[in-house]
């Protein structure tokens, strides 16, 4: 069965994303070392702050996590254009992986906006 989390868009689209990147950044020249290990670790953690805040049963709390899996998110903004710079990464891999960002942080506020709804009855 899995957990629930598992279920949302925003997890497996985030969850790809840190797949991408842990692939990329797998054989990195040694100057580019900490560079790749900062990307790996915001990528990762966006996922794992979508689920933890998932898991929470207040909603300060939720959206606690759900703020730190968007400030990841921005966080690997950056990172992504250090990399590019650095010639870890094409334009089209850039431009690729940042598509893919907008999408996450799109849901990753929606998914935030949701645990300000009263529940339904």
């Amino acid at each position: 069965m899995g957990f629930l989390f598992e279920q949302l868009d925003v997890y497996r689209k985030s969850s790809l994303f840190a797949k991408e990147v842990l692939q990329f950044t797998s054989h990195v020249a040694p100057k580019n070392y900490a560079l790749a290990d900062q990307l790996r670790r915001a990528a990762m953690s966006i996922p794992a702050n979508i689920a933890e805040g998932w898991g929470q049963w207040h909603v300060k709390e939720k959206r606690q996590f759900y703020g730190i899996a968007m400030g990841s998110t921005n966080e690997c903004v950056a990172f992504l254009e250090f990399a590019h710079h650095q010639g870890m990464i094409t334009t089209d891999q850039l431009t690729n992986l940042n598509k893919l960002l907008i999408q996450v942080a799109q849901m990753i506020n929606g998914l935030s906006k949701t645990t300000l709804k009263p529940p339904q009855k």
